[in-house]
């Protein structure tokens, strides 16, 4: 088995793909998209733009997922008080907006994991939320000028504003939520189904 940094992102990937054992017994089909890591804990190599890290589908939805984690405890004492939007690479971002785009049971997003204080907090981020600021941030990266001030990064509360209340804490950092309904629900609020 594999080795991981709990406070790592593959570490976070580790607990999402347990969270995701589940999955195909609730009717999900869930595809990896991420290199698989070897038993030596090394990863493969994704030469080119690789796909964002998951993808979920069952009849009626499907998913597209990138996980990202910032913040550990030991280095930064958990102290991290923004995301920036450009941990979202091009390629991923371009895949997820693609998605997104297929219409209203195509969901994309992130699924973020901070280190915060004492716990970590974990959102899902819808990507039409986060899709506009992400998209100016890129682009005037692209052209070598920076983001309008507070463009580039969102604060902690405005990570729970954009979750729509798919957000959870925990202190255990191999732990991941049950987050498909969450994700579901939070879609038919928002638009209908």
């Amino acid at each position: 088995m594999a080795k991981h940094r709990p406070g790592s992102d593959s570490g976070w990937q580790a607990a999402i793909d347990a969270a995701l054992e589940a999955a195909p017994a609730a009717g999900w089909h869930v595809t990896r998209e991420q290199p698989p890591q070897s038993r030596g804990g090394r990863r493969g190599r994704v030469t080119g733009a690789g796909a964002p890290d998951y993808l979920l589908s069952s009849p009626e939805w499907s998913i597209r997922l990138e996980a990202k984690h910032r913040g550990t405890f030991g280095r930064d004492g958990g102290r991290v008080t923004r995301w920036p939007v450009a941990d979202v690479a091009p390629h991923q971002g371009t895949a997820l907006h693609r998605h997104h785009r297929q219409g209203y049971h195509a969901l994309s997003g992130v699924l973020l994991r901070m280190a915060v204080d004492d716990t970590y907090r974990i959102w899902w981020l819808p990507w039409d939320a986060i899709y506009q600021r992400w998209a100016v941030t890129i682009a005037r990266r692209a052209v070598g000028e920076p983001s309008p001030r507070g463009m580039a990064s969102y604060t902690l509360a405005a990570l729970d504003i954009i979750s729509g209340g798919a957000s959870w804490t925990t202190s255990d950092v191999t732990w991941c939520p049950d987050f498909i309904p969450a994700v579901v629900e939070l879609a038919r609020r928002e638009g209908g189904g």
